[in-house]
Order: C-alpha cells, then structure tokens, then sequence
C-alpha cells in the first residue's frame, strides 16, 4: 500500500498563505478588469450622449421651423417668431431669418419645392455642426 505523507503544521499554513495569496492576486485582476470596463462603457455613453443632443437639437431646430411653415401656409402671412424664440432656436437672430428667407414666406397658392426645403435642412445642420 502507498504511504500516506502526513504533512506537518508549517507546510499546511504556507499552503494557506500561498492559496490565500493567490485568491488576492485573482481578486485584483477581477476588479482592475472591471474597473476598465466601467470605463470603456462611461466613454462610450458619454459619446453616444453627445451625439443623441446634437439629433435633439437638430430636430427641435426643424420642429420649429416646421411649426412656422404650417402656420403661414394656413394663416397665409409668414409669422414673425419673437427674439427669444429666434435665439432659442438658432442661437442668433440672422441665422434664424436666412432660413426663413423667401421660400418659407409663402401665398395660399404657394407650396415650397422638395429640394428647397431640403436645401434649408442641410444649412440648418451645418449651423448646428459648426456650432457644437
């Protein structure tokens, strides 16, 4: 029959030591690993954030613009938003006034073409880009 190695009191506390040490050093990379995922996801979400307020904005800046459009074709007068609401939704009163230039005052018979109002779209996203 095999022999039984009957371990002593030193050699069953270093092996504690060494298996409790080997837990820490485990538990160390768990957290740093961790640590760098939480920071992978924070840069992520805050890049995300960004770019989802810079849509808002630009939707809102359209909504707006397409509020005063439906006013004039059904009031047939080209509405005259006041300062605060110019500078709400541009950010100044002479961007606000070239997007509502000639094609956006309009008769009751008058509809703007597709392409004009896609035209005014993109100059409102380029304000926006330039200024965020």
């Amino acid at each position: 029959m095999p022999r039984m190695k009957v371990k002593t009191k030193a050699e069953d506390l270093a092996r504690v030591r060494n298996n409790q040490r080997n837990c820490r050093a485990r538990q160390k990379e768990y957290i740093r690993d961790l640590e760098q995922k939480v920071q992978h996801y924070e840069t992520a979400q805050s890049a995300r954030l960004d770019d989802l307020q810079k849509k808002i904005d630009l939707l809102s800046v359209e909504n707006q613009l397409l509020k005063y459009f439906v006013e004039s074709i059904t009031s047939g007068s080209h509405p005259s938003p006041s300062h605060e609401a110019r500078r709400a939704i541009t950010g100044s009163e002479v961007d606000f006034d070239l997007l509502l230039s000639s094609d956006y005052s309009t008769t009751s018979d008058f509809v703007p073409s597709v392409s004009s109002i896609l035209y005014k779209r993109t100059v409102m996203m380029a304000m926006l880009s330039n200024r965020a």
